[in-house]
């Protein structure tokens, strides 16, 4: 499926969930560009949980798995669409005024899904069921990654084994020991965890 096709899937299944009514698509009028802050707008998160980013990030969607980068100028989070399916979302914040959520990059072919940044915020891991091979069929969810250069982010990677197996990988979160550092990921479907070396 091309990027062009999947992104229109993604808007149509964005508007069914938004609702009908009186046999016209109710839709919420859509934030304005500039949003300031350092949590759009919000005050910093306290001690009563509330909703975040309100018609920004927070929306008719079903949206999961945020993480900003280390300095706090990107912030991206994971839209599960209508077909079981995930894309990931980036905003960027420049002169404290932040972008429209956008589709980061290297998402929009296939199903990704929770990003995490590395401590350096060189390093973008993700899950996803995109083929290893080039032009290959999709397959089970491992955790791939990119890395930040001069120009953007470059072509996804997958981490391979031993993080990735044949089962499906899931969660990755980074972990701080010595000097790397270690990533812990979730196996399958149950509770087991792995961690490994991560640069």
């Amino acid at each position: 499926m091309s990027r062009l096709t999947r992104l229109f899937w993604m808007a149509a299944g964005g508007l069914l969930l938004l609702g009908v009514a009186g046999g016209c698509i109710v839709r919420k009028e859509a934030p304005e560009l500039g949003i300031a802050g350092e949590y759009f707008g919000q005050t910093p998160p306290g001690a009563i949980p509330e909703l975040f980013g309100p018609n920004i990030v927070s929306t008719g969607l079903n949206e999961r798995d945020a993480a900003y980068s280390p300095d706090g100028t990107e912030f991206y989070y994971t839209i599960w669409l209508p077909m079981r399916s995930g894309v990931i979302m980036v905003m960027e914040r420049h002169e404290n005024r932040w972008s429209q959520p956008e589709v980061a990059s290297f998402s929009g072919f296939y199903s990704d899904l929770e990003p995490f940044v590395s401590n350096d915020g060189r390093r973008l891991f993700f899950v996803s069921n995109r083929p290893v091979e080039a032009g290959g069929a999709p397959k089970d969810y491992d955790i791939w990654y990119v890395d930040r250069t001069d120009s953007g982010w470059t072509a996804p990677l997958n981490l391979g084994a031993p993080i990735n197996t044949e089962a499906n990988e899931f969660y990755p979160t980074r972990r701080l020991r010595g000097v790397g550092g270690h990533l812990s990921v979730a196996i399958g479907r149950g509770p087991v965890c792995r961690a490994g070396e991560a640069e």
